[in-house]
């Protein structure tokens, strides 16, 4: 059997209990274990090694949960989805489903794993350098066609999920009773850094119109005149575009 081959047999054998003979009379014992044991332990150790990156990837939903829970979840979520691959950078892909499917008293806990998972996955994509600096277009930014980026993500979440963040870690003053607040939030890479970024309602509802729509001129036409009526709104708006938009054609 060549390396390939065994590499993938051998991977296979981890997933499963049903190991091949041909990987079983390959395998050198270690010490006093046996084959038989010395695949037992990479099991053991692979599917600790998944649920080690559940954790570090959801780790405010695990504070909110507590830790009994959040343990059964991951471990189940782990025995019911083993990994092929060995690069476990997107595992837990669809956990906020998994998570929210098995955790009924806390109604945001699905928009908080998507929220860690968004962060995350963000967190690993390349710089996000700004494309363009829309104040130098003057009034004529409101016409430029543009295209949104995939380097944000908006939330509007029930809590204040920006709280949260902090204060899984225990980098917030406040308890988890003070956050029961409605919040809208943009996640963005700036550069090398990640953005958690509490925002306005309106500035909310015209970023997510521009999805729908080329301008910033046809994207406002949707939004009440006084939500976007403060001079400041709008410069916190153009600071953001920069990073989450491109100019069409360009």
């Amino acid at each position: 059997m060549n390396h390939h081959d065994f590499q993938n047999k051998f991977l296979k054998g981890v997933l499963s209990k049903d190991i091949s003979h041909d990987i079983m009379n390959e395998m050198i014992p270690i010490g006093e274990l046996s084959n038989e044991q010395v695949m037992e332990v990479y099991q053991n150790d692979y599917r600790a090694r998944l649920q080690e990156v559940i954790g570090d990837n959801f780790e405010t939903c695990w504070f909110v949960i507590g830790d009994d829970d959040f343990l059964d979840i991951s471990l189940a979520y782990v025995e019911s989805r083993l990994s092929e691959f060995t690069n476990l950078l997107y595992y837990g892909d669809d956990f906020p489903e998994f998570i929210s499917s098995r955790v009924k008293e806390v109604s945001f806990i699905r928009e908080l794993a998507e929220f860690e998972k968004r962060f995350w996955n963000l967190f690993h994509q390349r710089d996000n350098s700004k494309s363009f600096i829309p104040q130098e277009f003057g009034e004529g930014i409101f016409e430029i066609p543009l295209n949104l980026k995939d380097t944000f993500s908006l939330f509007s979440s029930e809590v204040q999920l920006s709280e949260l963040w902090q204060m899984r870690k225990g980098d917030s003053d406040k308890s988890y009773h003070d956050i029961q607040n409605n919040e809208l939030t943009i996640l963005y890479k700036r550069d090398e850094k990640m953005q958690i970024q509490v925002i306005s309602e309106g500035i909310f509802e015209l970023i997510t119109n521009l999805k729908n729509h080329q301008t910033i001129f046809e994207a406002v036409e949707e939004i009440e005149e006084d939500k976007l009526s403060d001079p400041t709104l709008w410069s916190v708006f153009f600071n953001l575009l920069g990073y989450i938009a491109e100019i069409k054609g360009k």
